[in-house]
This record gives C-alpha cells, sequence and structure tokens, in this order.
C-alpha cells in the first residue's frame, strides 16, 4: 500500500484582540478541523466581547504566507452548464421577466413565461437568486464592472450578455484560465497587487471574498480608490448572527475553518465601511443559500464532514427549500437573522438621498 502523506501544516500566530474595534476577545469555538476540504490542524474561534461590536475571528490565526496551504483541494466551479429541463427554461423566462421590470433589462426573447415575473414574490428563495444575478443593480450598458473572486465567471459572463463591460480577478490560476476561455478579461492576483486606475469601475462587486482577507479594511480602501465617483460596492458575505448558527453552534457550515478569518454582523460591517468612507450605505441579511446552509451545517452536526460535490437527493433539497422559508419568515421579525449579509455601498455622493436599488435592499 502506498503511504498517503499528511497535508502541511499551516503556520499560525496569536490574535487576542478584535481585528476590528481592538477589544479582547473571548472564546467561543475549540478545536474545530476543517469540514468542507483538507486542510490540516485544529482551529479556535474567538468573539469580540464588545457587544457593539461581535466580530468572529479565528485565534490563532493563519499567517498570510502558509494560507495557501488551506486550499490546495478548494472547490471551483467548473465550466461547463447543465442541461435544463423545459420547466428550468420556463423558469428562466419567468427571472428574465421579473429582471426587465425590477431593474430594466432587456428580456432576450419574447416567451409566454415573461409575463408571469410577479410569480417570483411569492417564492423568496428564487427571487434572491435573480437579484444576485445581477448583484442588484440596474441595467447600464457599457457600465464598468470588477468581479473580485470571479472564479470561472459564471457571473461575469451574464452580466457580459445584459450589456455590461465586465472585467475579473481571482487567485486560482485554473478558474482565472476557465474565466478566460468564456472570452472574459480576468487577472489573477490580489486587488491591490492590479495596480488598476483610480475610479476605473463604475461598480465592484465580491461574493464571499472579504471573510477569507487578513486584511478587510485596507480591501475596502482599494475598491473605494478603484470606484469612480457614484460608483457602488456591493459585498456579500456570511452573517455570524444569522438563524443557523444560532440553531447549529459549532456546526454551522459557514464557519468554514481555516479558511473564513473573519466572519461579520450588521453592526461590524457597518463599522468597516463607515471608517473606510464610504459616504452611503445599506447593510441588511438575505437568505440566499438558507437552504444549502441548512443542509450543510446538518451534515456536520451528524458526520462532522460535508462533501460540496455532491447534489443532494430530491428530498434533501425540497427540505432545504422548506427551512428556508423557515427563514424568510423568521427575517420578516428579526431582519438581522438571514444567512448573508449584503452590503451596497457609494464610495462618493453628491449630497443626494440614496436612490434606485439601493433603496431596495431590504429584500427576503
Amino acid at each position: 500500500m502506498v503511504p498517503v502523506e499528511s497535508p502541511p501544516s499551516i503556520a499560525a500566530v496569536p490574535c487576542p484582540d478584535c481585528p476590528v474595534c481592538g477589544e479582547p476577545g473571548k472564546a467561543l469555538y475549540e478545536g474545530l478541523q476543517d469540514r468542507l476540504f483538507s486542510a490540516p490542524g485544529e482551529w479556535s474561534l474567538s468573539r469580540c466581547g464588545n457587544h457593539d461590536c461581535g466580530l468572529i475571528w479565528l485565534d490563532p490565526m493563519p499567517e498570510p504566507r502558509d494560507i495557501g496551504k488551506a486550499y490546495l483541494d478548494y472547490y471551483t466551479h467548473g465550466i461547463g452548464d447543465p442541461r435544463k429541463s423545459g420547466l428550468q427554461r420556463w423558469i428562466d423566462g419567468v427571472v428574465e421577466g421579473y429582471l426587465h421590470h425590477r431593474y430594466g433589462y432587456d428580456c432576450p426573447g419574447s416567451s409566454a413565461a415573461n409575463f408571469f415575473w410577479w410569480l417570483l414574490y411569492g417564492l423568496p428563495g428564487k427571487r434572491i437568486d435573480a437579484d444576485f444575478s445581477v448583484f442588484w443593480q440596474s441595467s447600464k450598458p457599457g457600465g464598468r464592472l470588477l468581479e473580485v473572486g470571479c472564479g470561472s465567471g459564471a457571473m461575469l459572463a451574464q452580466l457580459k450578455r445584459r450589456g455590461w463591460r465586465v472585467h475579473g480577478l481571482d487567485l486560482d490560476p485554473s478558474a482565472v484560465d476557465a474565466a478566460k476561455s468564456r472570452g472574459l478579461r480576468v487577472d489573477l492576483g490580489h486587488l491591490s497587487e492590479q495596480a488598476y486606475p483610480h475610479a476605473s469601475f463604475d461598480v465592484v462587486v465580491m461574493s464571499h471574498v472579504i471573510e477569507h482577507v487578513h486584511d478587510p479594511r485596507a480591501l475596502l480602501a482599494e475598491v473605494r480608490r478603484v470606484l469612480a465617483e457614484g460608483g457602488q460596492l456591493v459585498l456579500l458575505t456570511p452573517n455570524n448572527q444569522s438563524l443557523w448558527h444560532r440553531c447549529f453552534k459549532a456546526s454551522w457550515m459557514s464557519l468554514d475553518p481555516p479558511r473564513h478569518l473573519h466572519i461579520f454582523n450588521v453592526a461590524t460591517m457597518q463599522r468597516l465601511i463607515r471608517e473606510v468612507g464610504y459616504q452611503q450605505s445599506t447593510v441588511s441579511t438575505i437568505i440566499r443559500d438558507a437552504n444549502g446552509g441548512f443542509l450543510g451545517s446538518c451534515h456536520i452536526r451528524q458526520s462532522g464532514r460535508h462533501d460540496m460535490s455532491q447534489i443532494p437527493p430530491f428530498g434533501a433539497r425540497l427540505l432545504g427549500r422548506v427551512m428556508q422559508w423557515v427563514e424568510w419568515g423568521l427575517h420578516v421579525l428579526k431582519p438581522h437573522c438571514g444567512e448573508d449579509l449584503l452590503v451596497i455601498a457609494r464610495a462618493q455622493t453628491s449630497g443626494q438621498p440614496l436612490g434606485g436599488n439601493l433603496g431596495q435592499t431590504r429584500v427576503f
């Protein structure tokens, strides 16, 4: 039998104080292992003792020079698009009608399904997926959009089809190659390494990126620098006050040690956005992926692991959607309980009140 080589250990340094407000942390969870992939080590998380902050972070935290070892077998989305059934294509038509009526995008063709766009207001999970597909942005043909952490470029390809001038950035060379094979302009590396000109983009979007970053404040500041006047940052990240974190505690999938270095809530994110200089912002929570988060957290509680590459059976997917409805119902009463934080912020303003889709971010 060929011996299996153990993955190399990850060097880490103590991080006793809150990276956002500086208050000492209190131990929250200890002895956690990687539940999604195979990064080595046991990891602990602390929570800020300042009740007005509540940030959760890894303590000790992987050193920047060693963090790559946590991503040796990290899952990257492939480029293939699954074949869709007739029902799925009909639903796509409904979504296109919704995006036309809410955000002003052209429908690619005319079908009867487009006229049933209003159905999405009774399907909160599908509606939030539709909003996410355009990052809550109204149509802006020729608008310059940068996605930080674009993966294989699936979202960028959709936005390019809808008229945006798109640009991507990712740390995974394979993902960058896959995105380029779609005909997309994508760079490899960190945002701080690119030296993009000042005010290069009208919109910068980041989905589940900032929790992986050692210096979130510096990342937000660089985004602010490359945004044009009146440009918008759209950011999604796990919410440490979510319903499933309260239910599953240490088994919550979005803890994801050792890759998630910081896990935010509404208060911590509002503080960071304000300190960096975004003058207008909304920070809310949404139920996107509450279904997948519930199923993954169940698996971790039951077996200590969750395989993200496996498609759950129909019954499990149905249960996940039911639980997404449960979170939606509670979210109406407790707006801070959604699985993800959604931030939409402007770097500079002309003194005008928030308008357009900024006022529509209170979504379920």
